[in-house]
Formats: C-alpha cells, structure tokens, sequence
C-alpha cells in the first residue's frame, strides 16, 4: 500500500468530515468526522464480509475470491480516480485562475457593491415612506383614541430619531395605494 492509497482511503475523508461537521471545536469536530467515517468503513466492510461469506456458501475456490478482491481494489482506484479527475484536477485550478484575474474579481465585486446600494436605496425609501405614513395616522388619530398613548411614544421616537440626524428628510415620494391603509 503506497502513501498516496493511505491519504485517499484515510487522511482525505477524515479532512472532508471535519469539513462538514457542525461542531465547534476542533476535537469534536475531529470526533464526529472519525465517527461518520467509522460508520461508513464498518457498512462498506460488512457488505464485502457478507459478499465473501456469500462467495464461500456457493462453495468457489480462494482463487476467485483472490480474483474478486484484485476486481474490487482496481474498481475503487479507478472510480477514485475518476472522480479525482473530474472535480478536483479542473475545479480547483479554475478557481484558482479566476481569483488570480484582478480584473474579473474587482467587476464582480462593483457588481455586488451596485446591488447592495439598490437595496440600500429601496429599504432607505422604505423607511422614509413608513415615516411619513406615521406621520400623517399621528395627525389623522383624535387625541380621545384608545391607542394615542402609543402613537405619543412612536411620535416621540421619531422626533428624537430626526434629531439626531438632521441631514434625514423622510419623503413620501413612492407610497403605494396601500400604504395609508
């Protein structure tokens, strides 16, 4: 057995669970990998006891169970393999490449910047409509209204809330058909 099958069959999954665990810290997550791989080494083993217990019952010679092992060991490698290639060999160094572009990481996060402004823009307008609303229901609710005393605390947080920032000008430019109701 090489030092490459070892870090396959042992070091990798152990690394890819302590990837996947929930834990917080390191020997946990540690211990839950080495269980989950436990778990999976002990039902991949048993299916292979019972395939050759099964091989003996029907009464076949060691030779073909010789034969089955050599056929299952070079079915993992090169399913192994083929997965190896298929994700790792060409995902990876894509990202790499793509991250080393200056050009394309620097768009993409102009990108992200512009969205987040517009959403920016949408709750600021959202916030300034929902002032004004209240505004207007203060002026509109009699002082005999059952609910006034918590109207009076809204109407006192909003005039501290436009105290502190001065530069704020709540508009009511976008309110919907909707929004008094």
């Amino acid at each position: 057995m090489s030092f490459g099958c070892f870090v396959v069959r042992a070091v990798v999954p152990i690394i890819q669970g302590y990837e996947d665990a929930g834990d917080f810290s390191v020997p946990e997550r540690l211990k839950t990998s080495a269980h989950v791989n436990l778990v999976f080494y002990v039902c991949v083993g048993s299916i292979a006891l019972c395939g050759v217990i099964l091989h003996i019952i029907l009464r076949k010679k060691w030779r073909g169970i010789v034969g089955f092992a050599m056929a299952c060991s070079n079915t993992s490698g090169l399913v192994t393999g083929a997965f190896l290639l298929g994700f790792a060999l060409s995902v990876i160094p894509k990202g790499i490449w793509k991250n080393a572009d200056w050009t394309t990481r620097q768009k993409f996060h102009f990108h992200k910047v512009a969205r987040m402004a517009v959403k920016l823009d949408d709750a600021h307008q959202e916030f300034s409509n929902t002032i004004v609303v209240a505004q207007a229901i203060s002026k509109q609710m009699s002082k005999c209204d059952i609910l006034r005393p918590y109207m009076n605390i809204i109407d006192k947080m909003l005039l501290q809330m436009l105290n502190e920032d001065s530069s704020f000008k709540p508009q009511g430019d976008r309110l919907g058909e909707n929004d008094m109701d």
